[in-house]
């Protein structure tokens, strides 16, 4: 593949309904398509370690866990500054990196994102922060993420497709630049 233009392709080897992105020289570590159920136990992982972050945070500052709005509040901060800080250090959460995945941007399959695309990827779920109808929506929000989640072939989610980006799956013997 050398005359093709910069892009996602499917690459020779790779499993088929997958893509990677060329780069127009070479393609580029981390495979689009793979393993939804792995993606969702690193989103637990996160999802635990983020409670943890919480939970300490509102005992240091003596809400305790009686204190609901201090424990929503500081979940909330918690949340947004572990999702973006991670993708646009490291790019991906913890949960993520463990099991193997990067966040990519899809316009030029570079990680980790730019800020502004990782704080994209967490706008819809400061929906549950609108009282009354949030719940409801962040459940809304949730199914229809677990969805597309298993029937993409992209493996996209809401919060992929708001910040534009992909999350692959890099392989062992493949290395993130």
């Amino acid at each position: 593949m050398t005359t093709q233009e910069a892009g996602w392709y499917w690459a020779e080897g790779d499993p088929e309904g997958t893509k990677r992105y060329w780069t127009g020289e070479a393609w580029a570590p981390g495979i689009v398509g793979l393993e939804p159920w792995r993606r969702a136990g690193a989103k637990i992982i996160d999802i635990a370690l983020m409670l943890v972050f919480a939970l300490l945070l509102g005992l240091i500052f003596g809400g305790g866990v009686g204190s609901t709005y201090l424990l929503t509040l500081l979940t909330l901060i918690v949340a947004v500054c572990y999702e973006v800080g991670f993708v646009t250090t490291k790019g991906g959460t913890p949960g993520k990196l463990i099991l193997g995945f990067r966040i990519v941007e899809v316009e030029n399959g570079m990680t980790p994102p730019k800020g502004s695309v990782a704080a994209l990827r967490w706008a819809p779920g400061l929906i549950g922060v609108i009282p009354f109808v949030g719940a409801i929506a962040s459940i809304a929000i949730f199914v229809i993420c677990v969805y597309w989640l298993f029937s993409d072939p992209n493996r996209q989610t809401v919060y992929d497709r708001v910040a534009k980006t992909y999350v692959v799956l890099v392989p062992k013997n493949e290395t993130v630049l």
